[in-house]
């Protein structure tokens, strides 16, 4: 069985090598080698980073250092990268309480059906206003709302001042039309 300890000294284990550029004449062409950074055996290298992981997971599901590892060990190989992760398994030896994931935030979802009702309700309103008020009036209602930017402080003593210049019996034949309209009591 492999031990934390174990992965800690196979990672210390591994260095990286420097290839140095040179020019090689070959088949008629000079082919220029970059200089490169490379570990000698690179698939011993990769099993340890998925041992250390499959280690983690099994010992530490709830901590955040398996994240912080996979994290690290996608990136190019370093030194640094390597020393990285060592230091991951090392603190893991040493303090090897747990240190949770970190929570996703709550995502909000809105109710499909909600909206649906919202937008009946708001065409109802619409139709009961069209059908108990003339184009005209209607369209007055509409200006005070385009000339307030339908701020609704401003916009409701204009509606109420506006409406009682109709006459008792428009805003009476409103009120009554939202009051027996069978969609606004089957939401209440």
């Amino acid at each position: 069985m492999v031990t934390i300890e174990d992965l800690i000294k196979e990672g210390e284990s591994f260095e990286i090598k420097y290839s140095e550029p040179y020019i090689e004449y070959r088949d008629g062409m000079n082919i220029l080698h970059e200089a490169s950074y490379y570990i000698e055996d690179g698939q011993k290298f990769f099993g340890w980073v998925e041992k250390s992981k499959r280690f983690i997971q099994i010992n530490f599901p709830k901590d955040i250092a398996l994240a912080r590892f996979n994290e690290l060990s996608n990136k190019k190989i370093s030194k640094e990268t390597i020393y990285n992760l060592i230091a991951i398994l090392i603190s893991l030896r040493d303090i090897p309480g747990c240190c949770p994931k970190e929570k996703a935030t709550p995502k909000t979802y809105i109710n499909i059906s909600q909206t649906q009702e919202q937008t009946q309700e708001i065409h109802t309103i619409h139709n009961i206003l069209r059908e108990t008020l003339t184009q005209e009036q209607y369209n007055e209602l509409k200006n005070l709302a385009r000339e307030t930017n339908n701020n609704a402080d401003l916009l409701k003593p204009k509606i109420i001042e506006k409406i009682k210049d109709f006459g008792e019996s428009v805003m009476s034949n409103i009120i009554a039309s939202l009051l027996t309209n069978p969609s606004i009591w089957n939401n209440l």
